[in-house]
């Protein structure tokens, strides 16, 4: 007698993924602006607190908050600078606001509604 034991051969059930669809040209264009606006409010990061992205029928409008209570007029020229470059790829539309408060902010959009991100 052989003292050799068979155990079960335990299969293993390997659950096959879906494959993961490819970015729409829009939202990778989306994802893009977002991240593209945050590099260049990262490097004005010293002017700058936030920034908020509002989807409309075309495009986008940038909302770019500066720290000051007046209006940079340089910086609004680097901005409107960088509109026009991201335009290229999606319709965005951008405006420089001075330093608000949320209530403020909400005179120009919904800001509960718009991707934002904190500058810095």
């Amino acid at each position: 007698m052989s003292n050799t034991t068979t155990e079960p051969v335990r299969q293993e059930r390997r659950v096959k993924k879906p494959p993961i669809p490819a970015m729409s040209k829009i939202a990778r264009r989306t994802f893009e602006l977002f991240a593209r606006t945050a590099h260049w409010t990262g490097a004005r990061a010293e002017k700058l607190t936030r920034f908020y992205l509002v989807p409309h029928s075309e495009g986008f409008h940038l909302y770019v908050i500066s720290r000051a209570q007046a209006y940079d007029f340089d910086l609004g020229d680097e901005l409107a600078d960088f509109s026009r470059e991201m335009t290229r790829s999606i319709p965005v539309m951008a405006t420089l606001l001075t330093a608000r408060t949320t209530e403020d902010l909400r005179a120009h959009f919904d800001p509960d509604a718009a991707f934002g991100a904190l500058v810095g």
